[in-house]
């Protein structure tokens, strides 16, 4: 390692021997304070300089020491980061799946509404054609109740004619139809005969009236419930 020139002197100044005032002429003794003071300036320079350098030292160990510790530090942020990033793609994954469970719970809502608005169509349609069904059901009951009222009605004047003839007609035992229809008969065929006795009683006062001109000729249709009464002339068979 080169010396600086200070060092030099130094060393050339710690050879000289110390100085004693009564040896040395004045000029001397004043070159000789020069050289002391010169000397202790250069001590204290030389003393300041090493503790510069051993400052600096220190300072370049601290240095080297901020260095490795700034490494660490560095590989620590780095870490960091790392697991920052890790953590962000994390988050970004959980958050892009709240969006789609987002989307999707929107998209699951709009197929429940518009599945509701079909269901709701549906049950509208179901409910208006079991109105009309139950109209319809209503006007058939209601035409069937009238027909049935009508019937019913028809029946009722039927056996109020029926009780009426049987009242009139006075029979012990008429409970039944067939005997309801044999006092009819009996009642038609008492008509006829009284019908029949009539027409006789016209035919006798025809004869009493007209036998000296004419004489009475009497025809029965087939079934024999009619009488015809004929007056014919006795020339010229006039009738």
């Amino acid at each position: 390692m080169k010396k600086l020139p200070c060092q030099s002197f130094l060393i050339d100044y710690q050879k000289i021997p110390k100085f004693n005032e009564g040896s040395y002429s004045v000029e001397d003794r004043d070159y000789r304070k020069g050289l002391d003071n010169l000397g202790h300036a250069m001590f204290r320079t030389v003393n300041k300089r090493k503790s510069i350098q051993e400052q600096t030292k220190v300072l370049e160990n601290r240095i080297k020491m901020l260095k490795g510790s700034e490494k660490k530090e560095h590989s620590k942020m780095e870490r960091i980061g790392e697991q920052m990033n890790k953590f962000a793609k994390i988050r970004q994954a959980r958050f892009d799946e709240q969006i789609l469970h987002q989307k999707s719970k929107i998209t699951i809502e709009r197929e429940i509404k518009k599945k509701k608005t079909q269901i709701n169509k549906f049950k509208k349609r179901i409910n208006d054609s079991i109105k009309e069904k139950k109209d319809e059901i209503f006007h058939q009951n209601r035409m069937r109740k009238e027909k049935i009222s009508f019937e019913l009605d028809q029946a009722k004047n039927y056996e109020n004619d029926r009780k009426s003839i049987l009242c009139k007609l006075k029979p012990k035992e008429a409970n039944s139809e067939y005997e309801s229809r044999v006092l009819r008969e009996k009642q038609r065929i008492k008509i006829n005969k009284e019908k029949f006795r009539r027409m006789e009683a016209i035919e006798q006062q025809i004869l009493e009236r007209y036998s000296s001109h004419y004489y009475i000729q009497t025809k029965c249709d087939p079934n024999k419930t009619t009488k015809y009464v004929c007056c014919v002339h006795q020339e010229d068979n006039r009738r």
